[in-house]
């Protein structure tokens, strides 16, 4: 778990740089899981720029990941603070 963390921290720097906003990041060693959520304004045009950039290319390239498998969704925030839970927008 220690080589995910900190591979996270070095492409949530870069994510920053990009203008993302990490929501939060979370371990479970014992389930060899990692969840992390990020979000922007721009989501589309910042996500473009961001897997175009040489910086990405370079933090990627000829490494060997220690991820084993991923699942990407979009979802939206939801304020439980609400009564009843309602989703808040990105």
């Amino acid at each position: 778990m220690d080589e995910v963390i900190d591979f996270f921290t070095e492409v949530s720097d870069l994510r920053q740089r990009f203008g993302f906003t990490i929501d939060f990041a979370a371990a479970d060693e014992g389930d060899s899981r990692f969840v992390w959520a990020l979000s922007h304004e721009d989501w589309d045009q910042a996500q473009a720029e961001y897997e175009d950039s040489p910086a990405r290319a370079d933090l990627f390239e000829g490494r060997a990941l220690p991820i084993r498998g991923r699942t990407i969704a979009m979802v939206d925030r939801v304020d439980p603070s609400a009564g009843r839970a309602r989703p808040t927008g990105p």
